[in-house]
């Protein structure tokens, strides 16, 4: 597995962008809309590190996002994604481990129709599978 990006859940992309930019960070891209899980997502890099930028599309809808955001916060680091070379393998691998698998493996607009799945374990918290 090759770490890929770390996935930042924000309530304010456009805040969220100017700081990142004040870091180093530049955008990779426009921002994608992934209507299937209620999202708003720009990719960010600096060197090579790259991190995902993801934002709650529709407020009054349901989203991915929505317990990493309660209480107040605004920002919070929300995954971190691995490349693997085949998805199912690696679940079961995972699961080896007490990883739970929370959404199962499906297309992903932002990573041109890609499939991605996520996991959860209690020590790591929540990891994004992408196929390679």
């Amino acid at each position: 597995m090759d770490l890929h990006h770390f996935g930042i859940a924000t309530v304010n992309m456009e805040e969220s962008i100017l700081l990142y930019e004040m870091l180093g960070f530049k955008c990779e891209g426009g921002s994608v809309e992934d209507t299937d899980r209620n999202l708003r997502i720009v990719f960010m890099s600096n060197g090579s590190t790259l991190i995902e930028l993801i934002q709650k599309s529709n407020k009054d809808a349901k989203s991915p996002v929505d317990a990493f955001l309660g209480k107040g916060k605004n920002q919070s680091i929300y995954h971190s994604c691995y490349l693997v070379p085949d998805l199912e393998k690696s679940i079961d691998k995972l699961r080896e481990y007490n990883f739970i698998l929370t959404d199962e493996p499906k297309p992903a607009i932002a990573f041109h129709g890609k499939r991605v799945c996520f996991l959860y374990n209690h020590f790591v918290g929540m990891i994004e599978l992408c196929e390679s």
